[in-house]
């Protein structure tokens, strides 16, 4: 009786490790492996549809620290006659890496020149915000996003609607490289 009563305890103990062990790694965020960034990537880069969005533009910048990390620079700039001209709308800071089909961003700063969302009043220049500051986590941002290089054109994919691809009307805009 105790035999069976020691191998029942035993029997038990590795069913349970077993079960730890193949849990253990389910809420793990995945791990990306690093990517050297592409050369064609660095630069400025320029979106604008003035059918849809007319006296708006995004404006984004991407630098290298090293082959696999960079700094980027991203901006929604409007023309609004009631600030006197162009304006910040929203711009964010951060480093950025690649996979092969995606940029994975880690913004560090947020800033606007708009006193309030939906509102018509401004600052006279930019404010930033930073982690820790009230403001900075009611900018909406995209940690990854696809893309793709085709000589001067850079074509940014956001998955706006979370279905996991970016084959929805809407989801692509095509950035212009701008000359230095």
């Amino acid at each position: 009786m105790l035999v069976i009563m020691k191998t029942y305890i035993i029997y038990l103990l590795i069913i349970i490790i077993f079960v730890a062990l193949a849990c253990s790694g389910e809420d793990e965020e995945q791990i990306i492996p690093a990517h050297q960034i592409p050369d064609e990537l660095i630069g400025s880069w320029r979106f604008e549809d003035s059918e849809n969005w007319p006296g708006q533009f995004y404006h984004k910048i991407f630098d290298k620290s090293n082959a696999t990390i960079g700094d980027y620079d991203s901006y929604w700039i409007a023309d609004v006659p009631q600030n006197g001209g162009m304006t910040i709308i929203a711009a964010e800071k951060g480093t950025y890496s690649t996979t092969t089909i995606e940029i994975h961003a880690v913004p560090s700063t947020f800033g606007t020149e708009q006193i309030m969302t939906q509102h018509m009043e401004f600052y006279d220049t930019t404010v930033w915000y930073y982690p820790g500051d009230t403001q900075f986590n009611i900018f909406e941002y995209e940690s990854k996003f696809g893309y793709v290089l085709k000589d001067s054109i850079l074509i940014l994919k956001f998955d706006i609607n979370d279905d996991g691809d970016y084959n929805d009307n809407g989801e692509a805009l095509e950035f212009l490289k701008e000359d230095k």
